[in-house]
């Protein structure tokens, strides 16, 4: 059975958690997992909205004033089960789109047609006019959305 539907599977649609990687962040040390792909895609993408909610919560964003909405991956098609979606958060201040990259998380606020390379000179990886990526966590993302919300609110 699945371990996330708990209905049962053909050896065509289950999928071996442990032996293709099962994130850390989802794995429960208890039981083997055993899932259907699609719950897994699920279960993950609920388990992404809810951190990057959590980091624009911290960053001082409205949570009722935040709109989220799953795009697919950034860094491509067939990359869901390993990077979950993207999310595209329409905020008070313009649309900004989160989402993992492999080993990096990319904050992209270029829809705001504002350049904000300026407020991540400390950043230690890729940084353009319209983009940051990050390998630090969500509480750094939590800082650069602070950082975004500030400047964007005085622009």
């Amino acid at each position: 059975r699945c371990a996330i539907c708990d209905r049962g599977w053909t050896i065509n649609d289950c999928w071996d958690c442990e032996s293709r990687g099962w994130p850390e962040k989802l794995k429960d040390d208890t039981e083997r997992r055993i899932v259907h792909p699609a719950c897994y895609r699920e279960e993950l993408a609920q388990f992404l909205e809810r951190r990057f909610r959590g980091a624009f919560q911290t960053a001082g964003y409205d949570a009722a004033a935040l709109r989220f909405a799953r795009v697919p991956n950034l860094k491509g098609p067939g990359t869901e089960l390993s990077n979950g979606p993207g999310f595209q958060v329409q905020t008070p201040y313009g649309q900004i789109t989160v989402g993992w990259l492999s080993q990096r998380i990319e904050i992209d606020w270029s829809a705001t047609g504002q350049d904000l390379a300026h407020l991540f000179k400390d950043a230690t990886t890729t940084v353009q006019p319209g983009l940051v990526h990050i390998r630090d966590g969500y509480e750094v993302v939590a800082e650069y959305l602070r950082r975004i919300r500030e400047e964007l609110t005085t622009a």
